[in-house]
């Protein structure tokens, strides 16, 4: 009786779905790779440098420009939703 391998495909359909394994395993290895690099690029390339202010603390934000069409809006839809609900 022949020992039975699961890395030692005896039929046909065995050994196509063996060698989609392997290819299979080689290309998600690939992205693996691409992206984990990818990622330690991103690190190294854009980490905090010692002669750089922290973004955080210098005040340089940029402020939200005021829109009164939309407050108005908002108060006219406000003001009709507090009356629907008023009234009976």
């Amino acid at each position: 009786m022949p020992s039975s391998n699961a890395l030692d495909p005896q039929s046909p359909v065995a050994r196509a779905i063996y060698e989609l394994a392997i290819h299979s395993t080689i290309i998600f290895a690939l992205i693996f790779v691409i992206v984990t690099g990818a990622i330690i690029y991103a690190i190294l390339r854009f980490r905090a440098r010692p002669d750089e202010p922290d973004p955080r603390q210098t005040g340089n934000r940029k402020k939200i420009p005021e829109m009164p069409a939309a407050k108005s809006l908002i108060k006219d839809r406000s003001k009709s939703w507090q009356t629907s609900i008023a009234s009976p």
